[in-house]
C-alpha cells in the first residue's frame, strides 16, 4: 500500500481496511475495486444526470486495481455515516446458481427480503461521551420489518434538537433520487449501498446543516433489462426508507 494512504477511520460497513484516505490528494479515498466497478464508476462520471447521486470519480491506479473517489466525510468534524443495503436480491446476475441459492436464503432471514433495505453499519456521534458509538453487520441483520424504523432512528437520537431537520433533508435527498431512479433505463444495482452522512457536532450542525446521501459500492451494476427483474427492488426499497424517515418526523414532532 502507498505510504500516503490510511485506513478511512469513519468508514461504517465493508471489510475492515477496505476503504483507504489519501493524505496527500486531501478530500479523496482509495478503494480495491473489480474492472466491473472500474467500468462503471468511469462511464457514470460522463453521464450527468447521474453526477448528484454518485461520489466523483478520480481516475484508477496504474494496474486498475483501485479507483480514487471523493470522500464523503472529509467535509464534517464528527461525521455520523449509515450504511444501508439496498435491493430484493444481493447476489450479482453473474453469480452461480449455488451462490445465488445461498444468497437468497440469507437474503430472506434479514429486512433485505421484506424491504429491499439492510443496514449494514452506523457510526453515530454522541456529543455527551466525545464519542462514536458503532451499531455493526450482525445488529443490523436482526433487525425486522418491524423494527427497522425504530433501529434507524439510533441514527438520529444523539442529534437531539437537530433530528427534525435532519430527517427532512433526507426526506427531500430520498425524493430525489426516487424520481432519478424511477426514470432511468441505463443501469441495475445488485449488493450496492446508500451512505447517509451528517455533521454529529452540534455546534457546526446548529451553524451549517447539512447531510449527504450518495450511492455506492458498485462492484455488481450490470446494464438494465426490459424484463420482469426491473430494477431488483430499487425504487420500491427507496419508497420504504422514504416512509420510515417521514415516519420518524411526524414522530419527532408528536407530542
Amino acid at each position: 500500500m502507498n505510504a500516503h494512504l490510511e485506513p478511512l477511520e469513519s468508514q461504517a460497513a465493508g471489510h475492515p481496511n477496505s476503504i483507504f484516505r489519501d493524505t496527500v490528494a486531501v478530500g479523496r479515498v482509495w478503494k480495491p475495486v473489480s474492472a466491473r466497478e472500474r467500468l462503471f464508476y468511469a462511464e457514470a462520471s460522463q453521464r450527468s444526470e447521474w453526477q448528484s447521486f454518485l461520489p466523483r470519480y478520480h481516475g484508477a491506479s496504474d494496474d486498475e486495481s483501485m479507483i480514487a473517489l471523493q470522500d464523503l466525510t472529509h467535509q464534517y468534524r464528527q461525521p455520523c455515516v449509515l450504511d444501508l443495503k439496498v435491493g430484493l436480491c444481493t447476489a450479482g446476475e453473474d453469480a452461480s446458481e449455488a451462490k445465488r441459492a445461498n444468497m437468497r436464503a440469507k437474503d430472506a432471514t434479514t429486512t433485505t427480503h421484506t424491504l429491499g433495505l439492510r443496514i449494514c453499519g452506523m457510526r453515530v456521534f454522541d456529543p455527551s461521551a466525545q464519542q462514536h458509538v458503532v451499531f455493526g453487520k450482525p445488529w443490523g441483520k436482526r433487525l425486522t420489518a418491524d423494527t427497522f424504523q425504530s433501529g434507524l432512528m439510533n441514527f438520529f437520537t444523539p442529534a437531539q434538537r437537530h433530528t427534525p431537520l435532519l430527517v427532512k433533508l433526507f426526506v427531500e435527498r430520498v425524493e430525489e433520487l426516487l424520481s432519478h431512479m424511477l426514470s432511468q433505463t441505463a443501469y441495475r444495482f445488485y449488493s450496492s449501498s446508500l451512505l447517509l452522512v451528517y455533521e454529529g457536532d452540534p455546534d457546526l450542525a446548529a451553524a451549517q446543516p447539512r447531510i449527504t446521501l450518495s450511492m455506492i459500492d458498485m462492484a455488481h451494476v450490470y446494464p438494465w433489462r426490459d424484463d420482469h427483474v426491473g430494477d431488483n427492488g430499487y425504487a420500491a426499497a427507496l419508497q420504504h426508507l422514504r416512509h420510515a424517515l417521514v415516519s420518524i418526523h411526524h414522530g419527532v414532532f408528536s407530542d
